[in-house]
């Protein structure tokens, strides 16, 4: 079967389950792209037929006959990027296709086009380093993995910047200076997608049983790296940190800053600093245990560099 929910001048988001047995294949898709997993087990079928559904997702990863079955969260975690990654692309080409401001009106198409392209290029490598080491230690490691202390940062990293990326979708007035551009399907189906996404990473942290020690991974930070990578990503992770609170805590046009998004955007992506930060704290411990090598941190690296190339 497969359901589609749509938002005004924006492609569709469409899942589709095809049931057979052994196995099941499941494809997300968004646009021209696609991607498929094949499962080892055969589930129930999802079915999305308006945003509120995008919860089952959620609830058939934790619900079924194994409470424990970690395939089940690696396609929740594919699933939420490739929502995540299409509704925040969305929200960026519709919010900055055009200045509301008169006083911008002379903005040409080619400005309002290198705008939308800032908005993806710095977003989308974020989101899927995060979403794709998940999936991946969810994969390769199962809730064993997912209880160690670096996918418990990626989670609750995970958690933080998608209740920013829904309440500023849901409330863009408070989040961009005033401004209220995104269509309302799009508003409620990117704020819930952004909610359920903080709703995985809370259920997977907590069915892991993990216990992030924040003061210890802060003096972590803090200590003397013990190799360059290690004072590299420290700096990063510092300066990264730095730069998602700037357009929180300044004024116009200093809040801008980093993203040059404007007051439409600056701060609702200052998520994806935020989640770059965790990302960097992460490698940079990995660098202090000489794990640099493990899939995890050369996706996180990749993604990390492609978004600040």
């Amino acid at each position: 079967s497969s359901h589609a929910f749509l938002m005004p001048s924006t492609p569709a988001i469409s899942v589709k389950v095809q049931k057979s047995s052994p196995n099941r294949r499941v494809s997300y898709s968004s646009s021209s792209s696609s991607s498929a997993i094949n499962e080892k087990k055969s589930r129930s079928t999802i079915i999305l037929k308006d945003s509120s559904d995008i919860t089952d997702i959620v609830v058939e990863a934790f619900g079924d006959d194994d409470d424990n079955n970690a395939d089940e969260i690696a396609d929740s975690y594919n699933f939420f990027g490739v929502a995540s990654a299409t509704v925040w692309a969305a929200v960026a080409v519709i919010v900055l296709s055009h200045h509301p401001d008169p006083k911008f009106i002379g903005c040409t198409m080619k400005h309002n086009i290198l705008t939308m392209s800032q908005a993806l290029a710095f977003p989308l490598p974020i989101l899927w380093c995060t979403f794709a080491s998940l999936q991946d230690g969810a994969q390769r490691g199962g809730w064993k993995r997912l209880g160690s202390a670096t996918y418990q940062r990626l989670n609750l990293g995970l958690v933080v910047s998608s209740l920013w990326l829904a309440a500023a979708a849901g409330l863009p007035g408070i989040f961009a200076f005033g401004y209220d551009l995104i269509p309302g399907r799009l508003k409620i189906s990117a704020a819930a997608i952004h909610a359920c996404s903080a709703f995985l990473g809370v259920q997977v942290w907590k069915k892991s049983d993990g216990k992030i020690k924040i003061v210890d991974s802060i003096k972590s930070m803090i200590k003397k790296p013990v190799n360059k990578v290690s004072t590299l990503y420290t700096v990063a992770c510092a300066g990264l940190l730095g730069l998602s609170a700037l357009p929180v805590v300044a004024s116009y046009p200093l809040a801008t800053i980093p993203s040059v998004l404007g007051k439409r955007l600056a701060r609702p992506a200052s998520a994806f600093y935020f989640l770059a930060a965790v990302a960097s704290y992460c490698i940079k411990d990995a660098a202090d245990r000489d794990r640099l090598d493990a899939s995890t941190f050369q996706t996180l690296r990749k993604g990390l560099a492609i978004g600040s190339g």
